[in-house]
């Protein structure tokens, strides 16, 4: 009984609320109006955010369905931009000292570096070089976010140059500083590392070779369909805009 009561006043006033709201509606053009466009305005905003998310891919363009990827040219090394501190260093290098082959001849890291900066418009005071590579880990520990990037020669490494290969290593700076709501932000990306390899081993092959050498490298991405994450206009906004305009409506009526 008691349930047959509670439904029975449950949609008397339900009954009496929507006589209620079409009779507020019937007489006020004003409120009638916006029932009738605040959907159609949400609508139009959802449809240019989109055209704009599949032009640029939201916040996430890297996900978005990629069937021509496009040839990118791995540029110049880029100066550096400390997070910590005023000063930074672009180029660190290790070591210090020239390296004596068997033959007698001189190798010498430091030159090399020195032609790296010189060619990609490296001020001085971005190049800092460490007297061996244990020197170098330990002044990037206690100074993180600091340096840029690092040309590493060990002993191997400058025998091998001397039988006229190439061989170095090249230390990036990927440590973590920073996280968004969308994301990791690094200090330096992997994406630095093709131009620090075209530099030097153009660098070396000229002074191995004696002849001018300049290595242009380029990129392209796979292709590959929108995948998991991607950002969707429609499913990110839609929901909270259309809730908003239901909102807006009762606080009109009310």
């Amino acid at each position: 009984f008691f349930w047959f009561w509670d439904m029975g006043h449950y949609w008397r006033v339900v009954s009496a609320l929507t006589r209620k709201n079409v009779r507020l509606v019937v007489g006020d053009y004003g409120g009638l109006a916006i029932i009738l466009v605040a959907p159609l305005i949400v609508s139009l905003l959802l449809f240019l955010t989109k055209v704009n998310y599949d032009a640029s891919g939201g916040f996430t363009p890297d996900l978005q369905e990629l069937r021509n990827p496009e040839r990118d040219q791995i540029g110049n090394i880029p100066l550096c931009n400390s997070v910590l501190e005023d000063s930074c260093y672009t180029l660190a290098y290790a070591p210090t000292a020239p390296y004596t082959l068997d033959d007698g001849r001189v190798l010498d890291a430091g030159a090399w570096v020195g032609q790296v900066a010189e060619r990609y418009g490296v001020p001085g005071e971005q190049v800092i070089g460490l007297s061996d590579s244990n020197a170098l880990n330990a002044f990037l520990v206690d100074r993180p976010n600091v340096t840029q990037a690092a040309y590493v020669f060990e002993t191997r490494d400058f025998e091998l140059i001397g039988s006229g290969n190439i061989s170095y290593i090249v230390q990036y700076n990927n440590t973590l500083y920073e996280e968004f709501p969308l994301g990791l932000s690094f200090a330096t990306e992997l994406s630095i590392v093709p131009a620090m390899l075209a530099a030097m081993s153009s660098v070396l092959i000229e002074n191995l070779t004696g002849t001018s050498v300049q290595l242009n490298l380029s990129s392209s991405e796979y292709p590959h369909p929108q995948l998991p994450d991607a950002s969707n206009a429609v499913a990110d906004y839609g929901p909270f805009l259309y809730f908003g305009t239901y909102t807006m409506t009762m606080v009109v009526f009310m």
